[in-house]
């Protein structure tokens, strides 16, 4: 079909269209209103430069609207109590067998109008139920193990990436815990599925702590209630701490949550009284334990070899109890860090994310100059201070056989902990309080103390009054040991 352009509008005489042939330049008529029939329909032409609307005879408001690719029915009618002259697509010519299909659609939408229904309207509503349905799906797509995956790769904690062993940590939460929720979508999980794992975490733990008294052969009839309670929350905080992330950074629009609320919510202990609250541990060893203890670890020494286990254990042990570093912060001590012309450690991978400078004692010095003596004994391995014996490339492992063994030989029951907790205890006794929380590396919220900057050596003065407190212990125990076995 010839392409044709609008040469003419003639409203007044004739109610045509006059129009020429854009190629050729022969000129034609076409009437705004006519009877359709396929025949006529489909000899409508297309217009290039404007769009021309023809009207069908036997049914107002019914037309085809001419354009420059195609030809298109629609229908336009006034709203009931709405807007004037409301135009309707109906579609392409094409897609109808002939105009009466097309005209008995274009009833079905004047009816409507005439019932105060705006077509437009409708659209507008499917196409929010269009877009409401596929962002279900894509909430329906988060599942647990994703939700995991994405807060490993994106979740930060004060601008910095998550640790390994936090990721680790929660892998293992996962992988024990919620193995079968792995597929399950994070928006299916309710607070009720919530209250029966928490339950049955409890319930298996309990199981797990009986069958090892049993194996000990001892009273397994009374269990206390707190077992497997701090396990069970430590798994739905770590929970929680993923759907909470997850519930805005994983959803489809960025602005609208997952879901109302986090279903671990239904453990808050204001409601249900579920979370159990242990109280906090105070063991350390104490003041007329230090003697006994530090004897035990150079007793160790003495009977072993310098390149054993038992010697690295041993100095590991005191060294935690002269610096009260964290476990983890002393086992992955490398001479790096190790700060020989300032006499300090730099420990930058802290629990706080805060780069902890601490000064150092001359007896922590001599321990650091042995380690390196035998460190230099060593054909390889020598990364660590407190190198692994077995494993090549490896720190030492947490030493609970090393700290059972000193137990054993002294009679003193102690954690690694513990020797922080000994270390911080001596420091409060030792110097001031904000000293102390410096040497402890413990954050301080108050705002004041961002203002202070306290010297290293003040630092160091406070760590050989802590060094000199605990020597002296070990000395008074051995005199008082001497004078028992003189008498």
């Amino acid at each position: 079909m010839s392409d044709w352009k609008v040469e003419l509008v003639n409203k007044n005489k004739d109610d045509v269209y006059f129009v020429r042939d854009a190629k050729n330049g022969r000129n034609r008529i076409v009437h705004r209103k006519f009877k359709f029939t396929t025949q006529s329909v489909n000899k409508l032409p297309l217009c290039t430069n404007a769009q021309l609307y023809c009207y069908d005879e036997s049914l107002a408001g019914f037309g085809v609207r001419l354009g420059r690719t195609k030809r298109s029915y629609f229908v336009e009618s006034d709203i009931k109590g709405g807007d004037k002259g409301v135009r309707k697509t109906l579609g392409n010519i094409n897609i109808f067998k002939n105009p009466n299909e097309a005209r008995g659609l274009a009833r079905e939408y004047i009816l409507k109008m005439r019932q105060g229904i705006d077509p437009r309207e409708e659209v507008k509503a499917r196409e929010w139920q269009r877009k409401k349905k596929l962002q279900e799906r894509r909430k329906k797509a988060v599942t647990l193990e994703y939700a995991f995956f994405e807060f490993f790769q994106n979740k930060r904690h004060r601008q910095k990436p998550l640790k390994n062993s936090t990721k680790r940590e929660y892998s293992n939460i996962l992988n024990k815990l919620f193995e079968d929720w792995r597929g399950t979508s994070i928006c299916d999980i309710t607070p009720e599925d919530i209250l029966k794992r928490h339950g049955k975490i409890i319930e298996n733990a309990q199981k797990r702590y009986m069958k090892m008294l049993e194996k000990k052969k001892l009273d397994s009839s009374n269990i206390p209630d707190k077992v497997g309670r701090s396990y069970a929350d430590s798994a739905m905080r770590t929970l929680s701490s993923v759907l909470s992330w997850a519930m805005w950074n994983l959803s489809p629009d960025k602005v609208t949550p997952l879901f109302e609320r986090n279903p671990v919510d239904i453990l808050n202990r204001n409601r249900a009284g579920l979370w159990y609250t242990p109280s906090p541990r105070k063991e350390r060893i104490h003041d007329h334990q230090l003697s006994d203890w530090l004897t035990t670890l150079d007793k160790l020494r003495s009977k072993n070899g310098e390149l054993t286990t038992i010697r690295t254990g041993c100095d590991y042990l005191e060294f935690v109890l002269f610096t009260g570093l964290r476990r983890n912060e002393a086992a992955t001590l490398t001479w790096k860090q190790f700060i020989q012309e300032d006499k300090t450690l730099k420990i930058d991978d802290t629990k706080n994310r805060q780069t902890h400078i601490l000064p150092l004692t001359d007896h922590l010095i001599s321990i650091l100059n042995e380690r390196k003596r035998i460190s230099g004994m060593l054909d390889s391995n020598k990364l660590f201070i407190f190198p692994s014996m077995v494993k090549d490339g490896k720190h030492l492992a947490e030493p609970r056989y090393i700290a059972e063994k000193v137990t054993e030989l002294s009679g003193i029951k102690f954690r690694i902990h513990d020797l922080r907790r000994t270390f911080i205890s001596i420091a409060g006794i030792c110097t001031n309080t904000p000293i102390v929380k410096k040497l402890a590396n413990h954050k301080d919220g108050n705002v004041t103390s961002g203002y202070q900057d306290y010297y290293i050596e003040e630092c160091r003065k406070a760590m050989e009054k802590i060094s000199e407190y605990i020597m002296n212990k070990k000395r008074q125990g051995q005199i008082k040991l001497a004078d028992n076995n003189a008498s």
